[in-house]
């Protein structure tokens, strides 16, 4: 038997078996194995799925030059869209959204923020692929902008806030970046992760917070060239006023001198106090401080907007989640020790870059950000 009517048998017998809608996209000579398929062809995917499936990958792959990683590709197409279609491919034409689907896209998002664009898609029927959703997004008149989740403090934003906080940057112009020390708290848990989402531009990130894992809390402070000492680090959840008066006596004082300013938040003013005394309102930590020639100045209400170390402590959590995040493979987050988180969140603060405390002194140390909130507020921008 010739060879040309080997391939006839061979062909009649394919034909039989897949039916006569499958074309091939060129025929081939019986040594020049595999034989190759149009696989844009949906009826053709169907078919190499179901042989996959009866007789595995390695059939598939010598028989018609397709992976198995492909197929497994078409599988789970299939299960997300409920077609084989390559919709989505590059060369295709791409989907037009419409106005209504756009508005549909937007809505959604502004409803869950951490929706993935895979989510989004299926909202409109899988019409454009995930990848053209992202780009979507980004031309939407709302600006979205990844965001971490935070709490949103900007419900006490109010003009009295906004009055109280011109005057303070009234004050705070008048000293030399390079003389300003910014201090504040925050905390690290091994089990929470924040999430990133994208938000609405002038939308603060807010989600509830999951408590479940011990907390240790951190006092951390810097100058414009960077970290002024490695963060102290407490294992409770919240720190006493000796604890904080404790940390400015020996930590603080012998690293500041005269021409320096000490400026922290309006911390420990709980109730509402005439004259409050706990934490930042401590006169034991105010008298250190000014004992060395230093002075102390406070924030105003809503003082993170006026705080460089707030978007540095941020960068720095960014680093030690993934430091954290390898211990986490191999041991439960309340199973990690407090000497490696301690040593996970220095280790964090050796990596931050030093255009992050450049970057945090220009977005707030002057009232830049403050005077973009107070713009989207409708409050005055300056006094």
């Amino acid at each position: 038997m010739t060879i040309i009517a080997e391939f006839g048998q061979f062909t009649r017998r394919r034909v039989e078996e897949w039916g006569p809608e499958s074309l091939f996209s060129h025929w081939v000579e019986m040594d020049a194995a595999p034989v190759h398929l149009n696989t844009h062809d949906p009826s053709i995917r169907k078919m190499l799925i179901q042989k996959y499936d009866k007789y595995g990958e390695n059939y598939v792959y010598k028989e018609f030059g397709v992976t198995g990683g492909a197929v497994r590709k078409w599988k789970r197409m299939l299960a997300r869209t409920g077609s084989l279609s390559p919709r989505f491919a590059s060369s295709a034409k791409k989907s037009t959204l419409t106005p209504k689907e756009r508005r549909t896209l937007e809505r959604e998002l502004i409803k869950d923020p951490f929706a993935t664009n895979s989510q989004l898609a299926a909202k409109i029927k899988n019409k454009i692929s995930p990848q053209a959703v992202g780009k979507a997004i980004s031309k939407s008149q709302y600006q979205f902008t990844w965001k971490y989740e935070g709490v949103d403090v900007e419900e006490s934003f109010n003009p009295e806030v906004a009055r109280k906080g011109h005057q303070y940057f009234a004050k705070a112009r008048r000293i030399p970046e390079k003389d300003r020390i910014y201090l504040d708290e925050t905390w690290i848990s091994p089990g929470i992760k924040r999430r990133r989402g994208r938000f609405p531009k002038g939308k603060r990130p807010w989600s509830p917070r999951n408590r479940k894992y011990k907390r240790v809390v951190i006092i951390g402070a810097i100058t414009k060239k960077g970290w002024l000492h490695p963060g102290k680090i407490y294992d409770k959840p919240s720190i006493t006023n000796d604890d904080f008066e404790n940390y400015v006596i020996k930590t603080l004082k012998p690293l500041i001198g005269a021409g320096k300013t000490v400026i922290w938040d309006r911390l420990g003013r709980s109730g509402r106090a005439k004259n409050p005394t706990a934490r930042h309102f401590s006169p034991k930590a105010r008298e250190a401080i000014e004992s060395t020639g230093a002075k102390l100045l406070m924030l105003p209400p809503s003082g993170k907007y006026g705080n460089p170390i707030e978007p540095v402590f941020g960068d720095t959590k960014r680093i030690y989640e993934k430091k954290i995040a390898k211990k986490m493979e191999s041991r439960m987050p309340s199973k990690i020790p407090f000497v490696e988180l301690s040593k996970a969140w220095h280790d964090a603060e050796k990596e931050v870059n030093p255009n992050s405390f450049i970057r945090g002194f220009k977005e707030r140390a002057n009232g830049q950000e403050f005077n973009r909130i107070c713009k989207e507020r409708g409050l005055p921008e300056n006094q």
